[in-house]
């Protein structure tokens, strides 16, 4: 009580003293630490761009579920067990850190989106400007100012956790599921400024290492995100309930509340988000080592409990489920206004029926005549083989005599010309004495 007594009472203070220029007055901040924000923030933006490819691999493949749930636990392990000077080593091992966390918060995204692609983005933005607001908010006012607030928000954290550890031992209720829902969100709200505050005062005191200062206001984001997101889905799934139920009529109206009521039951009983711890800052050096372990506890217990994908599915089932009925519903409705239509789809119904009858039986009517006919096919080929045989045997002997004709020609011919080759030559040797003759008488 003190604590927020001091709170409001500083609160109204300084009030009076503020003015424009104050927002710019940094002056309690070294500008070594400045430079350290920058570096802090601006890894949260890329560790930010990373969780978004991952949930939109998780859409594209499917693979956010348990697996990436501890892969998202070892890479956390692996920053906060790895020395500060292994800068490379520690910041891909935060890179993938936040892509295997937005692959485990995809089913809840791809859940939105089916609701309302529109609702991711507001969540989003709603996130973003309340963690620049409460952020600003921690940086602007006096050092340690807020945190004190975090041994309030530790006992909160507490009674979260023992309420969520009893509604799973004897059942929940949707008022305690509301109540985990918006009491966690104010908790990790209250974080983002005593985080901040918490990272500026190590920074004072010569910790720099900004890998692990993004790792915790990162796990704050995701866990304000989620929580929003939640808020808007559960909001629209009820205003899409409202609308059904204005257009439909009584008994729909019933059906309708039953299935968003079931479904919003299921929502409490299975997305009971499990919440995450960052102890308040100690100045005694000798616990520090039990504060690292109950960080990683806390954030390995969130990890693990609210990003389960089996629960993420196990709720989009029981949605589709949900969305089935009401689509029957709709069906149902619409084929009672449309009964004329269906007298007059029953009369072409039947009249396509009879078009088949028909077109069966001439089908059946062809496979006879083919049937009728395959004999006489065979018969008319049988006969066909037999004369083309009989011709071509025809053919081959007058090719054969015709050869024959041509060999004998051929002989004929050879005869009679060596017979006027041997009468050339006889005339000739009856030539040469005549001529001899007359030459003696000359």
């Amino acid at each position: 009580m003190e604590a927020f007594s001091s709170f409001f009472e500083s609160k109204s203070g300084s009030r009076n003293q503020w003015s424009y220029d104050s927002f710019w007055n940094l002056h309690q901040i070294s500008p070594a630490v400045q430079s350290h924000l920058k570096q802090v923030y601006f890894t949260l933006c890329l560790a930010l761009i990373a969780s978004a490819c991952g949930a939109y691999l998780h859409i594209l493949w499917n693979i956010g579920g348990l697996l990436t749930t501890l892969a998202t636990i070892g890479c956390i392990t692996w920053v906060l067990s790895t020395p500060p000077y292994e800068e490379q080593k520690r910041f891909r091992a935060l890179m993938a850190a936040a892509v295997f966390e937005g692959a485990s918060v995809g089913p809840l995204i791809d859940l939105a989106i089916q609701f309302d692609p529109s609702i991711l983005v507001s969540a989003f933005v709603g996130t973003a400007v309340a963690f620049g607001c409460f952020s600003a908010a921690a940086m602007l006012s006096r050092r340690r100012e807020y945190l004190y607030l975090g041994g309030l928000l530790s006992s909160g954290l507490s009674i979260l956790f023992w309420l969520h550890f009893a509604s799973s031992i004897f059942g929940g209720s949707t008022a305690i599921f509301k109540f985990e829902l918006y009491f966690g969100l104010l908790v990790f709200v209250g974080y983002m400024v005593v985080d901040t505050q918490d990272i500026i005062e190590k920074a004072h005191h010569g910790d720099m290492d900004y890998i692990k200062h993004t790792l915790t206001l990162f796990t704050d984001f995701v866990a304000v995100f989620v929580r929003i997101l939640i808020i808007m889905v559960s909001t629209s799934d009820l205003r899409s309930a409202e609308r059904e139920i204005e257009r439909d009529g009584a008994l729909k109206r019933r059906r309708l509340l039953v299935g968003h009521r079931e479904l919003r039951e299921t929502l409490d009983d299975r997305l009971s988000l499990p919440v995450e711890a960052h102890l308040s800052p100690k100045e005694n050096s000798k616990v520090l080592s039990m504060d690292k372990l109950r960080e990683f506890g806390r954030k390995a217990l969130f990890y693990v409990r609210v990003l389960s994908g089996y629960e993420e599915r196990r709720i989009r089932s029981l949605r589709f489920d949900t969305e089935k009925r009401i689509r029957q519903a709709e069906e149902r409705r619409a084929a009672i206004r449309k009964i004329p239509e269906q007298a007059i789809l029953g009369e072409v119904r039947r009249m396509v029926e009879e078009m088949q009858t028909l077109n069966k039986k001439l089908e059946e009517t062809e496979a006879a005549i083919e049937e009728y006919f395959k004999p006489l096919d065979k018969e008319a080929e049988r006969v066909m083989k037999v004369q083309l045989e009989g011709e071509e045997k025809r053919m081959r002997e007058m090719m054969s005599a015709m050869q024959q004709q041509a060999l004998l020609e051929k002989a004929e011919a050879e005869k009679n010309a060596k017979v006027h080759s041997v009468e050339t030559e006889v005339s000739d040797k009856d030539l040469e004495p005549s001529a001899a003759q007359q030459a003696n008488v000359r």
